[in-house]
C-alpha cells in the first residue's frame, strides 16, 4: 500500500504515518504487535491529520517541520522506537509492507510514484528455504528449486523441492550434496551438483527425476556438475570432472536422453517422414545406438553390413506401427573398422556409415 503524502500519525514519543489520503485512525500500539487479526488490541487512538489542499508538505499546519520517515527506520524497513526520537514524520515516496513476523516494514518508492520493489511478490518470504537456492526449473506447472537447503516452507526437503504453487514438496529423499543446476527434457527432470546419491540412489553428480523416482545417468562424472543445458533430446553437461560415464571428457560432456529402450514405441507422435539416424557414438567400442522414426506400421528389419556387402547382424525384424525407435549394437567380437547399416521399412530403405574403432 502506498502511503499518504502529506499525513502523520501522533503516538506516544512518535508520529507515525498514515496510509490514506483522507483522515483515519490507527492503534497506538500497531508497531509492536504482529499485523494479523489475531494480535490487534484495543487500544487508545491517534487522529492522523492531513492537509488535502497540497499534494506534499513537509512542515506541520503549525509550522513544525516533518522529519523524514528514513530517520528512524532499522536497515530491514521497521521503525526504530527505542532512538528517542518524538516528533512528526514526512512519509512521502515509502510503501508499507508487512514483514515475515507480521509487523510493518517500510520500503523506498521511485521516482514516478511507482514502488521500487513493489514488482516483488513477498509469498516466499516465510517459511522459505533454510539455505541458498542456485537453481530453477519448470516443468508443467510446477517450479523445481535446487542448492543447499535441507527443509523447504518447513518440510523437511533435503536440497531440491517442488513448489507447487501452493506449497513446498520433497523429491524423495533428495541428494546428499548440493546441486548447482536442473534442466528439464520432456517429463525428466535432470540434476547435477556435488552429491553422490539421489533419492539413496547411487548417482555421482548428475540424476533423473522421473516424477516418481530417482535415477543415475551411468556411471556419471568423477566430479561435481555445475551446469546443463538440455537441446532437444541432448543433455549438455558443464563442470569439475574429467570422466563422463567413464570416458575422458574435460570439463564437458554430452548424455543422449533414450528414446525408447529395445525397440518398442517411444512416443504416440507419428513423425513426418521416415528417419534413419546416425548411430551414437561414432566412432563407437563396443556398443552404439541407432534410432529411425517411421510413418506407418510397416515390417521394419534393421541389417549391419560389412565392407564387401556381408550380412554381419540382423538388428530388427519385426512389425513396428508407426513411431519413434532406437537400438543397440555390440559388436563385442567384430573386428574394427567402416560397417554399414541399412533401415528397410515398406518400400523405404536407406543406408548408412559407421566406425568401429578399438
Amino acid at each position: 500500500m502506498k502511503l499518504a503524502s502529506t499525513c502523520f500519525v501522533l503516538l506516544s514519543s512518535v508520529s507515525l504515518p498514515c496510509f490514506a489520503q483522507h483522515t483515519t485512525f490507527i492503534p497506538a500500539g500497531l508497531f509492536d504487535e504482529p499485523m494479523r487479526p489475531s494480535n490487534r488490541r484495543s487500544t487508545s487512538m491517534s487522529q492522523v491529520v492531513v492537509d488535502p489542499r497540497v499534494d506534499h508538505q513537509t512542515r506541520l499546519p503549525g509550522g513544525q517541520a516533518l522529519t523524514p520517515l528514513g530517520q528512524i527506520l532499522n536497515p530491514d524497513g521497521s521503525v526504530r522506537l527505542d532512538g528517542g526520537f518524538s516528533g512528526a514524520l514526512d512519509v512521502q515516496g515509502w510503501q508499507m509492507r508487512t514483514g515475515p513476523d507480521g509487523k510493518p516494514r517500510f520500503l523506498r518508492s521511485a521516482e514516478g510514484g511507482i514502488p521500487e520493489d513493489s514488482l516483488w511478490d513477498d509469498r516466499f518470504g516465510y517459511p522459505g528455504m533454510n539455505n541458498a537456492v542456485f537453481a530453477l526449473g519448470v516443468m508443467d506447472t510446477n517450479l523445481y528449486a535446487g542448492g543447499v537447503f535441507t527443509t523447504s516452507g518447513g518440510v523437511s526437503a533435503n536440497r531440491i523441492a517442488r513448489w507447487n504453487g501452493t506449497s513446498w514438496s520433497a523429491l524423495g529423499s533428495g541428494m546428499s550434496g548440493t546441486v548447482f543446476t536442473l534442466a528439464v527434457i520432456g517429463t525428466d527432470l535432470h540434476a547435477g551438483g556435488g552429491f553422490t546419491t539421489a533419492g539413496g540412489v547411487s548417482a555421482n553428480y548428475i540424476a533423473k527425476w522421473d516424477g516418481t523416482s530417482w535415477s543415475a545417468l551411468g556411471s556419471g562424472m568423477n566430479g561435481a556438475v555445475l551446469a546443463l543445458a538440455a537441446i532437444g533430446s541432448e543433455l549438455y553437461v558443464g563442470g569439475s570432472f574429467t570422466t563422463a560415464g567413464g570416458n575422458p571428457s574435460s570439463y564437458i560432456g554430452l548424455w543422449h536422453i533414450p528414446d525408447v529402450v529395445g525397440v518398442s514405441e517411444q512416443t504416440p507422435a507419428i513423425p513426418a517422414g521416415y528417419v534413419l539416424g546416425q548411430n551414437y557414438p561414432n566412432p563407437f567400442n563396443p556398443s552404439t545406438k541407432i534410432r529411425f522414426h517411421i510413418t506407418t506400421a510397416s515390417h521394419v528389419s534393421l541389417r549391419v553390413f560389412d565392407p564387401l556387402g556381408k550380412e554381419v547382424t540382423l538388428l530388427v525384424n519385426e512389425q513396428l506401427s508407426g513411431g519413434s525407435y532406437i537400438t543397440e549394437w555390440n559388436a563385442t567380437g567384430f573386428a574394427s573398422g567402416v560397417y554399414f547399416y541399412r533401415l528397410q521399412a515398406g518400400s523405404f530403405t536407406e543406408t548408412k556409415r559407421l566406425v568401429l574403432l578399438r
